[in-house]
């Protein structure tokens, strides 16, 4: 187990990279989530003080611990071997109080997590393209009108065509977040973030609840 120490603003976070799991792609921080994670930081205002997150495909749960240090109550969500890692960031990080954690296999039943939530993280997950199709599905049952989606993702084009196509099938639409929102310090021309939401049926009076999210 290696810590590495982050520093985002107003807080620091100390995560634990478990190398010597299995699922070692899980069990490290990627770039797309630094990138996320700054992203977040850079914002400004208390545009998730109080709402509702889940990080799908949490691994170190960094881009969930981040958010529940600026002020949302999270939900952190992995396959079973990655759980243990998720708990012991949770306590490292002193975020017990805002952060649970929880299995979730992407396409099975998500009635037992209450959707819909406000803000739903999924940072680097774009790469194996068997698994796409059932992680928009599930975004879009964690999804309401008003949730938005913070899709972070290193370029890998065969798997990035395979992603817009099955989010779209899904239901969802997908705007990109642009550089100049993004913190200067953290981006690359090969990172990109963009904010899902669900498609609002013609007849909708729906309206976004969160504007700083927009």
């Amino acid at each position: 187990m290696t810590v590495r120490e982050l520093s985002l603003g107003s807080c620091t976070l100390q995560i634990a990279e478990h190398k010597h799991l299995q699922d070692e792609a899980g069990a490290v921080i990627w770039d797309a989530g630094l990138v996320l994670v700054h992203y977040l930081a850079h914002q400004t205002g208390d545009y998730l003080e109080g709402k509702r997150v889940i990080e799908l495909g949490a691994g170190t749960g960094v881009a969930g611990l981040t958010a529940a240090s600026l002020g949302a109550n999270v939900l952190l969500t992995d396959l079973p071997q990655l759980l243990p890692g998720l708990h012991y960031n949770v306590q490292a990080n002193k975020l017990t109080s805002r952060v649970d954690v929880s299995e979730l296999v992407w396409g099975q039943d998500v009635a037992h997590l209450q959707p819909p939530f406000d803000v739903i993280i999924a940072s680097d997950l774009l790469y194996d393209v068997a698994c796409i199709p059932l992680l928009f599905i599930t975004v879009a049952q964690l999804s309401g009108p008003d949730t938005v989606t913070l899709l972070a993702f290193e370029d890998r084009p065969v798997v990035v065509d395979v992603a817009f196509r099955e989010l779209q099938k899904a239901g969802l639409t997908a705007k990109q977040v642009p550089e100049t929102e993004l913190d200067p310090h953290w981006q690359s021309p090969d990172i990109h973030i963009y904010k899902l939401r669900l498609t609002l049926q013609p007849n909708s009076t729906a309206t976004a609840a969160n504007p700083q999210l927009t």
